[in-house]
């Protein structure tokens, strides 16, 4: 019984193993596949070495498996879906990142080591798995020996060898980083104490934002230098220019009879006696379902016309409906009105049945989307919409993976960004619409004009005048201070201005409450003693000066108890760091091709 759950759950064995691996280092869905001028199968490139579609998809669909663990329903929403895939696409990238660094770095890792590994080591991901655990809890090692032994686990084994490996191969990576990396105990106290210690403090503040300079003070000259400087911020991506057509997902004829049919129905009920308030929490498809359909008192100007003008027409306990408005079909029940002195009021309950897209429907519109597809390929654009009757638009499109109006979808720029003018792309489900597009225009990169720029310049360069007018009224306001021996109460008193605090408690790394994130106003609060006020000093949003009101530092009994842990942690932390900096700077020297909008509507 063990074994056969075991050989029922491997895939999501493996993909707990390779997920986590690499979390540490750093379906419409098909469209069935390709026969152009690239290997069919293929869906990248790294280095000149094949991605093959079977590769990519065993990664997506391990990730799949055991993410459909957190929802009941299996349905994992699409953003999520999206990270899964490119996930897997980055796992992959990053397996062959490892293995050129194994022959780069020198690192040797041989077959025998990884069996033996796999044999008498099994990572944590394969030890805590339920499935290889015995009936108290441990870890069955008798019953982990029997399934990699199993001739028909061999695809099993192979995959976890593989990510072994790589596994493997980092850790000596990290083992040599390690080797480099030395952490004092003073750089242990202080990263303890910085990371635990906090304060509150009261302050003045010469805000830019309230710093009025005039203008005239920055020249012509000066902005157009700054816009030769800053130039590549006003790089343009080139554009696509496509037509297309939008097979909306919108209810059918039928879809509103079967509605309207529905609220005939309810009403029929209420009538023969059964209970309104029951039948709307049943049925209504509207925040009112919780309180049996109950609207409170409403005037005129309160609901919707159709609504209004059937709820004020009909006598007190009258059942009115189907009432017909933008959000469906209305069962209406007037239970009392009066008069107030804005006019008559209405008390009401109602049963909404919203108007909703049928499976068949839908399955109608995405076949009529594949159908104009197919058709358009065969007869071309414009026959196919003048056949199906639809309307031709255009937009222009950046590659950046939206799509206006429509939403994100990757595979869709990318296809029409790689393939050449005039092509037909795929069809792209989106929330509220199918939609087939043709490229019909190449527009270049460019750079924005300096004239609809300029006035996006002219803040940055104000603000060191800016700067300047707050040092100067600050140095002022601080001799002020010193001329009235007081607080900053008095001062502001006296000035006429505003003390501020920071509310609570803040760590030196933190968001400042009413401050925002400063690095400086954090670092020179916790240089001060309690009490003291500090020189005015250049913050994030302007010139300051504040005072410490109290420092709570963190026991060092508790750092003694915790050392070797504190010292652990900082230590992975410097080397994790090391690492992905490792990874970023190899990513660059990669020459990867992604050809999975070839294959894929989305990812």
């Amino acid at each position: 019984m063990m074994m056969s759950s075991l050989r029922k759950n491997t895939a999501v064995i493996l993909w707990v193993l390779v997920f986590a691996f690499i979390g540490t280092i750093i379906f419409s869905w098909g469209m069935g596949g390709f026969t152009g001028p690239m290997k069919p199968g293929v869906v990248g490139k790294i280095d000149g070495e094949d991605i093959t579609r079977d590769q990519y998809e065993q990664q997506v669909q391990d990730r799949f498996a055991m993410e459909r663990q957190r929802y009941p329903d299996g349905e994992i929403p699409q953003t999520r879906a999206e990270q899964l895939r490119q996930e897997a696409w980055d796992a992959l990238i990053n397996e062959r990142l490892l293995q050129r660094a194994e022959q780069k770095a020198g690192i040797t890792i041989s077959d025998a080591e990884v069996a033996m590994t796999v044999r008498h080591s099994p990572p944590p991901q394969i030890m805590n798995n339920p499935n290889l655990q015995d009936s108290t809890g441990a870890f069955d090692w008798a019953l982990y020996q029997s399934v990699i032994s199993d001739p028909s686990n061999i695809d099993f084994v192979l995959n976890l060898e593989s990510v072994t490996r790589v596994q493997m191969i980092r850790q000596k990576m990290m083992g040599r980083l390690g080797a480099v990396i030395h952490v004092s105990e003073e750089d242990l106290k202080r990263e303890y104490v910085r990371a635990n210690q906090t304060a509150v403090a009261s302050y003045i503040v010469v805000d830019n934002r309230h710093t009025d300079v005039d203008s005239s003070v920055v020249t012509e000259d000066e902005l157009r230098q700054a816009y030769r400087d800053r130039m590549d911020e006003f790089k343009v991506n080139g554009a696509i220019l496509s037509q297309y057509v939008l097979i909306k997902k919108e209810p059918t004829r039928e879809d509103t009879v079967a509605a309207m049919r529905l609220a005939e129905n309810l009403k029929h009920r209420c009538e023969e006696g059964e209970s309104f308030a029951d039948l709307a929490a049943a049925y209504s498809d509207d925040g009112s379902a919780e309180n049996g359909g109950d609207l409170g008192w409403f005037g005129r100007d309160r609901m919707v016309e159709a609504f209004e003008k059937a709820a004020f027409k009909a006598e007190v306990g009258e059942i009115v409906g189907p009432i017909p408005t933008q959000f469906g079909f209305h069962i209406i029940k007037k239970m009392d009105e009066r008069e107030t002195e804005n006019g008559p009021e209405v008390l009401a309950s109602h049963i909404l049945i919203n108007i909703q897209l049928s499976p068949q429907s839908e399955e109608e519109n995405r076949n009529r989307a594949m159908s104009f597809h197919d058709e358009a390929e065969e007869s071309g654009f414009e026959a196919a919409a003048e056949l199906y009757n639809m309307d031709i638009d255009t937009m222009e499109i950046q590659n950046n993976g939206i799509i206006p109006g429509l939403g994100r979808n990757m595979s869709a720029t990318n296809y029409m960004f790689e393939r050449p003018i005039g092509d037909i792309t795929p069809t792209y489900e989106f929330r509220s619409s199918w939609v087939v597009l043709r490229t019909i225009e190449e527009r270049p990169d460019s750079v924005t004009s300096f004239e609809e720029v300029k006035n996006r310049l002219l803040p940055d360069l104000l603000k060191p005048y800016q700067y300047e007018l707050g040092r100067v009224e600050m140095e002022r306001l601080h001799s002020r201070l010193l001329e009235l021996d007081g607080t900053l109460e008095t001062l502001a008193e006296a000035e006429g201005i505003q003390v501020r605090d920071t509310r609570r408690p803040f760590k030196a790394n933190e968001f400042i409450s009413t401050v925002g994130r400063d690095h400086i106003f954090a670092y020179v609060a916790f240089n001060l003693e309690v009490g003291q006020i500090s020189e005015p000093f250049k913050g994030e949003k302007g010139y300051y000066m504040i005072r410490l009101d109290s420092l709570s530092t963190p026991p060092m009994d508790e750092f003694d108890a915790n050392r070797d842990a504190l010292y652990s942690e900082i230590a992975q932390k410097i080397q994790q760091d090391l690492f992905t900096q490792w990874i970023d700077i190899e990513r660059e020297t990669l020459d990867v091709k992604d050809y999975r909008y070839l294959y894929f509507s989305s990812y």
